[in-house]
């Protein structure tokens, strides 16, 4: 009987991962169909669940990858650690912070179904990102095996993987939020970025504003 439990156990489990390796398979390949299957949705624990369950599963690929390259070093406990914590809390509360910003935007370009169609259609999308993240720090890994991370080559294809991944990201996002609030997907593209966009361009204008402020207090008068 004991037996018969354990294998029902992993049946069920093995199960769940296939389904849940299948349902990540939708998103990257087919993300229309992918929104299509999960517009019945209408949880926001169900969506929050498989993003925390992905993105905490890919916070211990990347810790892992990361160890051969701070093991030994002063900041190898402390880091790990560091972003062991970090992690754990951005997968709780990113999603909502993320979708916030960006249903702003998608408010001000037309879309009127409400928050929980942007948080679902954002929070499936930044997957997108976590999935190159571990692509990221695997070739990371790699390149400090052989030796080469510092070159330029290397730089630049680190560059071309995360540029490729927020590109990836925002279509697949846009995707999601033109469905589900019934505009373009232009529209839906702008709506994403417009606020955090404007938000960066405040941050450097602040920056650079400041950066002046105190080079000009630090000059030393000419006499």
């Amino acid at each position: 009987m004991s037996s018969e439990f354990f294998r029902n156990i992993y049946i069920r489990e093995n199960k769940q991962r296939i389904m849940c390796f299948q349902k990540l398979k939708a998103l990257f390949a087919e993300p229309s169909k992918f929104f299509k299957e999960v517009s019945k949705e209408k949880k926001y624990w169900t969506v929050l669940k498989f993003f925390v369950m992905i993105y905490l599963a890919a916070l211990v690929i990347q810790i892992l990858a990361s160890i051969p390259v701070t093991y030994g070093t002063p900041i190898f406990l402390y880091s790990t650690l560091i972003t062991l914590f970090v992690g754990i809390f951005a997968a709780f509360v990113s999603p909502f912070v993320g979708s916030t910003l960006s249903h702003l935007g998608i408010m001000i370009l037309g879309g009127k179904k409400g928050f929980f169609n942007t948080f679902k259609a954002v929070t499936y999308g930044n997957l997108i990102i976590v999935g190159y993240g571990i692509l990221s720090s695997l070739i990371s890994l790699i390149l400090f095996l052989l030796k080469i991370e510092g070159n330029p080559a290397s730089v630049i294809l680190m560059s071309l993987i995360t540029i490729a991944g927020v590109v990836h990201m925002l279509i697949t996002s846009s995707i999601g939020v033109s469905m589900y609030h019934s505009i373009s997907k232009v529209r839906a593209f702008f709506g994403i970025v417009l606020i955090p966009l404007i938000l960066i361009i405040i941050s450097v204008i602040a920056f650079v504003i400041i950066s002046m402020l105190i080079q000009s207090s630090i000059v030393p008068e000419v006499i």
